[in-house]
């Protein structure tokens, strides 16, 4: 228990500390009645910039992920492979674009996590919304 209630605390402090970001960035929704334990923050950045705001965390050594495979279809490893497809999968596209995540470790610290954010705040004060996002 006070491991998912570490993960639920740290993914709302920077749930809390993205939410004026939003005209950049595509925050995690969830249902009302659901009481996630998250793994991870996951994020789509609106503009373009995901590789520069990944770049710049890393930087400063904040790991970040791929929100998975994306569309898996993309992969290597299932190019060519038999199968149906539904749709144009423009959105999976879009995740595999636009998306990644940053971890919510029980183990972080305020410190840490204030560090994180910072670096958050440093990157959309010095990189301006791109006309259009």
């Amino acid at each position: 228990p006070a491991f998912v209630a570490a993960r639920r605390r740290n993914f709302q402090r920077l749930y809390q500390a993205l939410e004026p970001y939003q005209d950049r960035l595509v925050l995690p929704r969830w249902h009302p009645r659901a009481e996630p334990s998250w793994f991870g923050f996951p994020i789509a950045v609106k503009d373009g910039s995901r590789e520069a705001l990944v770049q710049w965390l890393e930087s400063a050594h904040i790991e970040t992920r791929s929100v998975f495979g994306g569309n898996i279809l993309r992969q290597p490893a299932y190019s060519g492979i038999t199968c149906r497809v539904h749709g144009d999968l423009l959105q999976s596209d879009r995740i595999m674009r636009e998306a990644f995540f940053v971890g919510v470790f029980p183990g972080l610290t305020e410190d840490m996590l204030a560090f994180m954010i910072g670096r958050f705040e440093e990157f959309f004060a010095r990189s301006p919304a791109r006309a259009g996002s």
